[in-house]
């Protein structure tokens, strides 16, 4: 029988953001990422089923809280407003979502966290939280805010400053590796301050890497380049590899009491094409465009013309009295100025509109009766025959470069979703090609073709499936599990914990990962949680300073087209 020296387990656990095994264990196997193999090889590990959409906002609020999209209300970096077709960044209300780590800390537990994505604004823990990207750099990007000088003193980022460029491939490669280098010392730093009982850190920029560089890993890549590689090397890898050199320093400082989590929000792979869904829906009929020159399309061209747009009034003004007017005026004060590019609700003609598109990846929304300010199609059986006319339409999609049949593959949202802001969710999800051919956060409503080359630089995208290494005592050493899902992260970081699994969770604790004996000595046990019952509250809403910022972020990463 396998004896216990506590009850109460520590637990390490490393984010890599798109992190994927399909890179991982061919290179752990050929002696490139020894920390990596040592993991895999005396613990177990699983390819991780992510949210759909495959998004980070959405995987790894899933992953921290244990709850489908339905629970939590996290789809995307944007929503659309309540009673409004107007597009916001999210902002979510971590305190009322019941995450790990506010969990934990009511449990008594120290908890640090280091850059998990939509953690923005940190809620307040036993112990600290420094906000991931997307979040503005100031004191209410950390909790406590006594820790921002700290950061900035050790040239911390929150998000990447510098902008990718196929000319500056190389300096780039040097920045990112320089500012992991940054954050993986901060962590190490911070990990050894004290003794945590949960220690969180994701490093985003294997992701970055992923969508910049894949051309180079990839020797079938249509643009690979052997004069590119000799010059820049394998950045992939050798972004890997530094960050295996990180986590082996971590490890060095842990005790046998203590577990490691090694996790990803989803996959990676090759980016071949971009699509555009709602100028497939424009073809189909199902979106209708309004006609251009009516007095409100006159008045926001007069007001682009003069620089009257959100950006110009910021610039003229500056943050502090830009958000003090913000505050004072009405909600629909801030429509009287532009965004600097039109945007869909400029666009479309809501009136003859069945569906509509927005967000990442392939998502389309229903123009419904009572829940769109100007829906059109009745709920019940108008509904389902809409949403089964676009299903059958879809599966008939090819692309026109080509006349290549696309594979398509289409979810509903009640197959997905389910909990208070379920309704909330895309009323069909989609996936072309295995991900190599995606949508993107569009800042005009359709493009020229539905199917066309990548826009920007990117060569890399989002796999379904990314990646979850557990290491510690009582896994079952070398063991491949069958997928996981991304709801089972917090319920295996609750039981490796020695905590009960709250009962609100829809995660569940994987029994094969571990021994027998283990888990006869340690029943997976759960509680009841008020969590699940409570809706979560709106959250304050940005700062113009901050949406701004946070627009020019998203913009840079290729998540804006």
């Amino acid at each position: 029988m396998i004896k216990d020296t506590l009850d109460k387990h520590k637990l390490l656990i490393i984010g890599l953001d798109g992190g994927t095994l399909d890179l991982i264990k061919p290179w752990a196997k050929a002696g490139l990422l020894p920390t990596l193999a040592r993991l895999i090889n005396e613990g177990v590990s699983a390819r991780l089923r992510s949210t759909i959409p495959v998004i980070s906002p959405a995987a790894w609020t899933t992953m921290i809280t244990g709850k489908n999209p339905g629970k939590h209300g996290i789809y995307d970096f944007i929503r659309r407003r309540p009673d409004s077709y107007h597009l916001q960044y999210v902002q979510p209300n971590l305190p009322r979502m019941g995450t790990i780590f506010n969990r934990l800390s009511q449990a008594g537990r120290r908890v640090g966290v280091m850059g998990v994505p939509s953690t923005y604004p940190p809620e307040p823990v036993n112990g600290f939280m420094i906000a991931g990207p997307w979040a503005p750099q100031n004191e209410r990007c950390v909790y406590p805010t006594d820790m921002f000088p700290y950061l900035m003193e050790r040239g911390y980022e929150i998000n990447n400053t510098v902008a990718y460029t196929p000319e500056t491939a190389q300096e780039f490669a040097q920045y990112l590796a320089q500012t992991t280098e940054v954050r993986a010392s901060v962590a190490l730093e911070l990990w050894q301050r004290e003794p945590w009982d949960l220690f969180m850190v994701v490093f985003r920029d294997t992701d970055t890497v992923a969508h910049m560089y894949w051309q180079d890993t990839d020797p079938t890549y249509p643009s690979h380049d052997p004069a590119r590689v000799a010059r820049l090397g394998n950045v992939i890898l050798d972004h890997y590899r530094q960050l295996d050199r990180c986590i082996g320093s971590m490890l060095e400082t842990i005790d046998d009491q203590t577990w490691v989590m090694v996790v990803s929000d989803h996959g990676a792979g090759p980016l071949y094409a971009e699509a555009s869904i709602n100028k497939w829906l424009l073809d189909e009929g199902l979106l209708t465009l309004k006609k251009q020159g009516d007095w409100q399309d006159r008045y926001r061209q007069m007001m682009r013309r003069l620089g009257m747009t959100r950006s110009g009034i910021i610039a003229r003004l500056g943050w502090p009295l830009a958000n003090r007017l913000k505050r004072l005026l009405p909600d629909w004060a801030e429509q009287l100025f532009p965004w600097p590019h039109a945007q869909l609700i400029e666009q479309v003609d809501w009136t003859k509109t069945k569906a509509y598109s927005f967000g990442s990846i392939g998502q389309i929304h229903i123009n419904l009766r009572g829940r769109e300010p100007q829906g059109i199609v009745a709920p019940g059986a108008e509904y389902e025959a809409v949403v089964s006319d676009i299903i059958e339409r879809l599966e008939r999609l090819t692309d026109p470069r080509t006349g290549r049949r696309v594979k398509v593959e289409v979810w509903r949202r009640e197959s997905l979703y389910h909990g208070p802001y379920a309704e909330q969710g895309p009323d069909l999800n989609i996936i072309l090609d295995d991900m190599s051919c995606i949508t993107h956060i569009t800042l005009d409503a359709v493009r020229e073709d539905v199917i066309g080359p990548p826009a920007d630089y990117e060569t890399g995208t989002h796999r379904l499936y990314g990646m979850l290494i557990l290491w510690g005592p009582g896994v079952r050493p070398g063991v491949t599990l069958d997928p996981l899902n991304m709801v089972d992260v917090a319920p295996m970081a609750m039981y490796v914990m020695g905590e009960a699994v709250p009962q609100d969770m829809d995660g569940r604790v994987l029994t094969t990962a571990f021994d027998p004996q283990y888990l006869a000595s340690h029943p997976v046990q759960g509680n009841e949680s008020a969590f699940g019952e409570m809706i979560p509250e709106e959250s304050p809403g940005w700062t113009l300073e901050e949406e701004e910022k946070m627009f020019q972020h998203l913009k840079s990463l290729g998540y804006l087209g």
